[in-house]
């Protein structure tokens, strides 16, 4: 808190009803109970998903629901990270399903100055956003009004956004349409995961809005903020289940781009060898953008007769088609395997490293041969390269996208980095 608010004579203690839920909404609350000589949380709400019927005797009540946390296990709830925060700093906790009359009007019955919204869950309600003698504020962690919804980070980054910005806005009726008081950039064009980048946008929310939460305090309520366009309005839609299947259909950067915007929870995954593998970690390059790189003398993928012990050779396969392929890579001939191939992917291994061919429809062709080993085939490296085994060779057009797998998790296991995953899991199975 800055030293001029503290000095100030006409400065009061504000009063803060704090509504979240995640661990996203934890930093802010940690700043804000730091600052607790100047800023009250007087009472906090939070959804805890559960059994519907639990939620209904425990979220209907108004008054005395603080539950204690072995109360809560024994109801089969699951505790949100917001909960147990409360619990431990004794500040009284709400859990309604919904935001009906009889909450709005003992959130009436406080005086709030202020109610700030950090990844809370449920709907409010036009008529509670003026119930505070301010505003309620919300935290958004994505541009606005380009991603709008539940999940704008995951959003931003499938759709492959090279910057975002985190916004502390004044909410009105519609879904994150209100004058944003405040916004910073971050860029998403790096090597971290939506766990790390989420956790970054949290740490910064958080300072963020207590800045805010101290002009409001120093400026009695007046502060400035803009109107935010609908133009470039984008929904960032909840993630589902469909979501998270890895689909070979789609380009290499978009595979890359979803299992960076779903790492580590839930995850993006595919069948490997029958069993779900979730690709955690990933780094892309293409052959289309980068014609100075040099495969041959990289030696990445052109695999002398001396290497072929240390490689292993198999098929990703998109689960949502894994009853619809059978890949039998003992097949003797030169056919290619299905003609809906694309919707799996050559993966193999090379130097402790792991990687994927990707491409799209036009892009990839897949042969099996029955010769060991070819050399001196293709003229043009930048378009075309070979694998071979001791069995057979694997011819791949890839004038196209190649993936590499930092880190991953079997069905089952703990997640591993290629390294792991190949000299654990894979030798174990042998």
């Amino acid at each position: 808190m800055s030293d001029f608010i503290k000095n100030s004579s006409f400065y009061h203690k504000i009063k803060i009803v704090f509504m979240g839920t995640g661990e996203f909404a934890l930093p802010t609350l940690y700043t804000l109970l730091e600052n607790n000589s100047k800023i009250d949380i007087c009472e906090i709400y939070t959804a805890i998903p559960g059994k519907k019927e639990i939620g209904n005797k425990i979220g209907n009540k108004i008054g005395n629901n603080k539950f204690s946390l072995e109360q809560k296990k024994n109801l089969n709830q699951t505790i949100s990270s917001v909960y147990e925060f409360g619990i431990a700093n004794n500040i009284n906790i709400k859990t309604p399903l919904r935001i009906t009359e009889d909450v709005i009007n003992h959130i009436r019955s406080i005086c709030p100055d202020l109610i700030v919204v950090v990844s809370y869950g449920l709907i409010l309600p036009e008529n509670l956003l003026s119930v505070p003698k301010y505003y309620c504020i919300n935290l958004h962690p994505s541009s606005l009004p380009r991603w709008r919804g539940a999940a704008p980070i995951q959003r931003a980054i499938m759709a492959g956004d090279n910057m975002t910005d985190i916004c502390v806005m004044i909410m009105d009726k519609g879904c994150d349409t209100g004058p944003v008081i405040k916004r910073e950039n971050y860029n998403l064009d790096n090597t971290k995961v939506f766990g790390e980048i989420s956790k970054d946008i949290a740490e910064i929310g958080a300072k963020m809005m207590l800045s805010v939460i101290e002009d409001i305090i120093l400026y009695n309520g007046i502060i400035l903020s803009s109107i935010q366009s609908n133009e470039g309005s984008c929904y960032a839609s909840k993630i589902t289940k469909d979501d998270e299947v890895i689909n070979f259909k789609e380009s290499g950067r978009n595979i890359h781009y979803k299992i960076k915007a779903l790492s580590p929870n839930p995850g993006a995954y595919c069948l490997f060898r029958n069993k779900r593998l979730k690709l955690l970690r990933s780094h892309y390059f293409s052959l289309k953008e980068n014609n100075n790189i040099n495969f041959n003398q990289n030696n990445l993928f052109f695999l002398d007769e001396t290497s072929l012990n240390n490689i292993f050779f198999d098929f990703l396969i998109s689960a949502e088609n894994q009853h619809n392929i059978k890949i039998d890579q003992k097949k003797d001939d030169n056919k290619i395997i299905q003609d809906n191939l694309v919707l799996s992917a050559p993966i193999f291994s090379h130097n402790n490293r792991i990687f994927i061919i990707c491409s799209s429809d036009d892009d990839i062709n897949l042969n099996y041969y029955n010769n060991n080993y070819f050399s001196n085939i293709f003229s043009n490296m930048f378009n075309f390269f070979s694998l071979k085994t001791k069995e057979r060779g694997l011819l791949c057009c890839a004038f196209g996208e190649i993936i590499e797998i930092i880190e991953l998790q079997i069905e089952g296991g703990k997640i591993l980095s290629a390294t792991q995953f190949i000299n654990g899991y894979l030798k174990s199975k042998k």
